[in-house]
């Protein structure tokens, strides 16, 4: 998470994103964060 985020927001704002994802559009257009290389992403299962 963030440390310096304003106070009063859900908790789970202060810990950072946890579980899967689907996918990202940025603008109308697919981020594809396998090619960006941005780190360890965890995607969801079709099933």
């Amino acid at each position: 998470g963030f440390p310096s985020l304003p106070a009063g927001l859900p908790e789970d704002y202060y810990h950072g994103f946890r579980g899967c994802i689907e996918s990202v559009v940025l603008d109308g257009d697919p981020l594809h964060l396998v090619m960006h290389g941005t780190g360890d992403v965890t995607f969801c299962d079709d099933s």
